[in-house]
């Protein structure tokens, strides 16, 4: 079954705790011996907007965490592990073996007010981006945008523009409810909250409302489920049963065919009970199958929804 997750902070999380992404080791949620053991086949690796990355910052930071996702990626591939990086729609399908990154911008703050940047970075590789993280910035309000509200700047809408042309995944997650209606109503292609939730059963402003649900279902997208457990459960303590709780929200609203996992690995501290590292993702299946999920709608779930999403959008090779 085809492993995917639409989201993990590992490379800002490893820089930021002086470990090494490639080698197995006891801190943080995920690295790549232990994403290569839960038999990960594609998983999206986020160059972080860390608000301490002050402009230029931001841009120094992401080349550096691209510059590492690269290095270790080269040398697990002369170690014999079976690696690869997702960069056209072909590259999907061969990730059927191994692991395989595909690098995501995490907040738009990265390429500042140029597109030029914004192409720079997909030079290098880089298939997907979050226009904000939390704040305004140039392309838009995000969700903790103090006295905000606002939506997409003009600005914002060129970028989005730009990367439904060129091939680039577009995510809502961290926006503002006003800009994901105006990227709604742009109409240019999918959109995507790689590591989002449900609001219905977590009334946190960083999850989506049912009618955003059915948004994204409606262009074609995919949810990614996240873990962060104040997005999964007000009522303290979450485990992995909360999971999926949102799983099944989120295709019961908008169709089994929009929801996947977006699990912010290594972008938070305490993992739900029963969800401790990337090596139990494997342990949602049968939770899926006790709730009567059938075995194609679990494939779509755990991988197979992201992997239609990136055949659509990713540009041909």
């Amino acid at each position: 079954m085809l492993i995917v997750d639409g989201h993990c902070d590992t490379l800002w999380a490893a820089k930021r705790e002086e470990r090494d992404w490639t080698q197995h080791s006891v801190m943080g949620h995920a690295d790549l011996p232990r994403m290569i053991a839960a038999g990960v086949n594609i998983q999206f690796f986020a160059l972080f907007s860390d608000p301490d990355h002050r402009v230029p910052g931001y841009a120094l930071r992401a080349l550096e965490m691209i510059e590492s996702f690269y290095a270790g990626m080269e040398k697990a591939a002369r170690s014999g592990l079976p690696v690869g990086v997702i960069r056209t729609r072909e590259d999907v399908d061969r990730a059927e073996g191994g692991l395989w990154g595909l690098l995501a911008i995490e907040g738009g703050e990265v390429i500042d007010r140029s597109l030029d940047a914004l192409f720079a970075f997909y030079r290098l590789g880089v298939r997907a981006m979050g226009l904000v993280w939390n704040y305004r910035n140039a392309l838009a309000d995000g969700v903790m945008t103090r006295g905000g509200g606002g939506g997409l700047t003009p600005f914002g809408k060129e970028v989005v523009k730009a990367m439904w042309e060129v091939g680039m995944v577009v995510d809502v997650s961290h926006l503002s409810e006003a800009g994901f209606w105006d990227l709604v109503r742009m109409g240019g292609g999918p959109i995507v909250a790689s590591h989002s939730n449900a609001r219905a059963l977590c009334d946190h402003p960083r999850n989506l409302t049912d009618d955003q649900i059915r948004a994204i279902a409606g262009t074609g997208g995919v949810i990614g489920v996240n873990f962060y457990p104040p997005f999964l459960t007000s009522s303290g303590r979450a485990c992995i049963d909360d999971i999926v709780r949102h799983i099944e929200h989120i295709a019961t609203v908008g169709g089994a065919a929009c929801v996947g996992l977006g699990s912010d690995f290594d972008g938070f501290d305490t993992p739900p009970q029963g969800m401790e590292d990337v090596r139990r993702l494997p342990d949602l299946v049968p939770l899926l199958r006790q709730r009567g999920c059938s075995e194609g709608e679990i494939a779509a779930v755990m991988g197979g929804n992201w992997a239609r999403l990136l055949k659509r959008v990713l540009p041909p090779g």
